[in-house]
C-alpha cells in the first residue's frame, strides 16, 4: 500500500524559506553570544577609573604636572570651578574626557 501526497511547489518554498529564516536567527543568536562573552571578557580585564572628588593638586599630580599649569589648563577649557580647589566627580570624569585619562604608570587613579 502505497500513498501519494502532492505537495504543491509553494508549501515547499515556504518551508525553505522559514528554514532559511530559522537558520539565519540561530547564526544571530550565536554571533550576539560570541560577541558578549568578548565585551564581558574585555570589561573584566580593564581596570577602572576612581572617580571620587579630588584636588587640583591630587589632578596634577595625576598629570605629572604642578598645580599653577593644571589649573592654566582647567581655565584655558573654561571649566567653572571658581576659587575651589576641589573637584566633584562629574567635574573629575569631564576633566578625564577633555584631557584624557592620564599614565597608568600612577596606580593612585585605578582601583
Amino acid at each position: 500500500m502505497t500513498v501519494n501526497i502532492n505537495i504543491s511547489d509553494k508549501v515547499i518554498d515556504w518551508a525553505l524559506i522559514l528554514i532559511a529564516i530559522w537558520l539565519f536567527l540561530v547564526l544571530v543568536k550565536i554571533a550576539l553570544d560570541l560577541y558578549e562573552r568578548r565585551l564581558k571578557k574585555r570589561i573584566n580585564q580593564e581596570p577602572t577609573l576612581d572617580i571620587t572628588e579630588k584636588s587640583i593638586n591630587e589632578l596634577a599630580k595625576e598629570y605629572e604636572v604642578s598645580p599653577r599649569t593644571f589649573e592654566a589648563w582647567i581655565d584655558k577649557k573654561g571649566f567653572p570651578i571658581g576659587e575651589r580647589s576641589i573637584l566633584k566627580p562629574f567635574e573629575v570624569k569631564q576633566v578625564y574626557d577633555y584631557f584624557g585619562i592620564p599614565k597608568a604608570n600612577n596606580k593612585t587613579i585605578f582601583k
